[in-house]
Parts: structure tokens; sequence; C-alpha cells
């Protein structure tokens, strides 16, 4: 079984980068470079290969957590 890996100093902001072989820090969606799309990995499970390549992982934003400014048609007439 693999060592997990201590909690670095300096925070969350380090917590968004990993390498391929290390334990996903957070459950989230994560991309490498040359990805179409983000990749669900949950803590704990080892960040995977890409293409069979070992590769940085980073974390992406939670998109529920950012507030979005969406158009909307404001009809005068409703039915």
């Amino acid at each position: 079984m693999r060592r997990r890996n201590a909690p670095r100093a300096g925070g969350r902001s380090e917590q968004r980068l990993r390498q391929t072989g290390e334990h996903c820090p957070t459950s989230g969606w994560w991309t490498t470079p040359g990805a179409e799309r983000p990749r669900f990995i949950a803590e704990g499970d080892l960040m995977p290969t890409f293409n069979g390549l070992p590769v940085p992982w980073a974390i992406q934003p939670n998109p529920a957590a950012q507030i979005m400014e969406v158009e909307t048609d404001v009809c005068p007439n409703p039915l």
C-alpha cells in the first residue's frame, strides 16, 4: 500500500496540482494538458496516467460556487 503524502505548508493552492501516482487530496473534476474534458477523481484515489504517460493534474473550480451572470428576456405581456 502506498503511503499518503502529508499536507504541505502553503495550504490549499498546492492541493490544486498533483502528479500521476500521487493520492488525490480532494474529490473533484481534474484535468491535464491535452485532455478534452475534466475527469472526476475521488479523494484518496491515485492520480492516473493520461494516454499511458505520467502527467500533472489540476483541479477545476467548482462551477456551482461561481456566480454567473445570466441574461434574461423580460416578457412585458406574459400569457
